[in-house]
């Protein structure tokens, strides 16, 4: 096997349904053996269950394997994104999210790639925003709307021109089942983002990666009610995360890497802290310093400006920041959403 789609999912029936019926439509496409799917299902209660039933059967027609995996419980989503990897059959598995979807013709262009990118253990693919339904795209047609790749034989050198991790989307990400387990990513469970830091660790110790500029990944915009937004540390979560993953890096990791990845998470930390100040909506404070405070490790200048805005009255933020501020979320359409946690 190949190619192994790992799904993880929760309480999302109708959605990776829809993922699933494209999924089937694409495999036609495809040499029988070259493909499978796994349903990592963290104890839903939705029919999601007797859904995947229905569908693996008319994958059996196709002669493609629908394998389906229940947690007992509700493991968390890092944790469940691990289980549909670890248990994933194909020499590449390819993380997909439960309510995102594929481009037409994107599994017959993965098994090129592969072919071209032998020593490849990492992918990454262009996603693609579309409206909440996947009716519509959202997303300009732009340059990069071709079949383009960029290849970095040596992984630090996609640090070095992001100048950060790889996208934080879950969907999209490929990777070689035996370099993701190298990755360890059991270290990275505490997070939400597993697959974003155990690539990134893989990029620290020079691992091969390929960016793929085609459009391969369609995901839902204009969601409210997402997972990331409801944990009680958003939007600091994601740099939380990975201020805490620059922390336990091994001495594999390439230090001059590690250090641009620390210094992102500590800027976006003390932008957030700032606008947080400005805009005035609360966030779970007390949380947020014994998380951090963890995480830190070894001071620095950026630690130091973290705790001048911490102790910065609001009415000072607004005044000498609050236009910058306000021109940057409506820029981004940032906002603060709500603060309850419910993994996936």
């Amino acid at each position: 096997m190949i190619l192994t789609i790992s799904i993880p999912t929760y309480n999302r029936a109708q959605e990776l349904e829809a993922l699933l019926e494209e999924i089937l439509l694409q495999v036609r496409e495809v040499p029988a053996g070259t493909i499978d799917v796994l349903v990592s299902d963290n104890a839903s209660t939705d029919g999601t269950r007797e859904m995947v039933g229905s569908m693996a059967a008319k994958f059996a027609k196709c002669s493609v394997v629908l394998k389906y995996i229940c947690n007992e419980t509700n493991i968390g989503f890092s944790r469940n994104v691990i289980n549909a990897v670890g248990n994933a059959d194909g020499e590449y598995a390819l993380i997909m999210g439960d309510d995102d979807s594929l481009e037409p013709h994107t599994l017959p262009f993965l098994l090129e790639t592969f072919k071209r990118h032998r020593d490849g253990d990492l992918f990454f693919l262009n996603s693609i925003e579309y409206t909440s339904d996947l009716s519509r795209r959202v997303s300009p047609v732009t340059t990069e709307d071709v079949d383009d790749e960029l290849v970095y034989g040596d992984g630090v050198e996609y640090i070095y021109s992001k100048r950060g991790y790889p996208s934080a989307l879950v969907s999209g990400y490929i990777v070689r089942k035996s370099a993701w387990l190298t990755g360890t990513p059991d270290d990275f469970a505490y997070s939400i983002s597993v697959h974003m830091l155990t690539a990134g660790r893989l990029l620290l110790r020079h691992s091969m990666a390929v960016e793929l500029t085609r459009p391969c990944i369609k995901y839902r915009g204009g969601q409210q009610n997402t997972t990331w937004s409801r944990d009680e540390l958003y939007p600091f979560r994601f740099y939380l995360d990975s201020l805490m993953a620059a922390k336990i890096m091994d001495a594999e990791a390439d230090r001059r890497a590690l250090k641009i990845l620390k210094r992102l998470s500590l800027r976006t930390i003390a932008f957030y802290l700032l606008r947080q100040k400005v805009v005035g909506h609360p966030f779970a404070k007390k949380l947020f310093a014994d998380y951090y405070r963890r995480a830190l490790g070894r001071p620095s200048p950026y630690s130091m400006a973290i705790a001048l805005i911490r102790m910065m009255p609001a009415f000072v933020a607004r005044m000498l920041f609050g236009v910058w501020v306000k021109n940057i979320n409506e820029r981004t359409g940032f906002q603060w959403k709500g603060t309850k946690n419910e993994n996936q």
